[in-house]
């Protein structure tokens, strides 16, 4: 995944929170996807961090990325937990 810092993480919220917030049977590969094409994610990488989000977000943090507007509405912690479930996933596909 290429730098951006703050505003990417953010945007990645915004996409996970817009996702998860379709329900449905494919609303993991629709996440995949937008992964792949929004952030420039190989298909390896947008697989793990769609599984490393589903892992660890509860439907109440979806919630609240989904009510965000900016980075400054995250709250810190839910910040720490996004970075967290990207760790893992940085060299995926390389």
């Amino acid at each position: 995944m290429r730098g951006g810092g703050g505003r990417a993480l953010v945007g990645l919220a915004v996409v996970v929170a817009l996702v998860a917030g379709c329900g449905g049977a494919s609303e993991r590969e629709q996440l995949v996807d937008d992964l792949e094409s929004d952030f420039d994610m190989g298909p390896e990488q947008a697989e793990c961090v769609a599984d490393q989000l589903y892992e660890r977000f509860s439907a109440d943090e979806i919630d609240a990325l989904r009510d965000a507007g900016s980075r400054d509405d995250v709250p810190e912690d839910l910040l720490d937990q996004l970075r967290a479930a990207l760790t893992p996933c940085a060299s995926a596909g390389s």
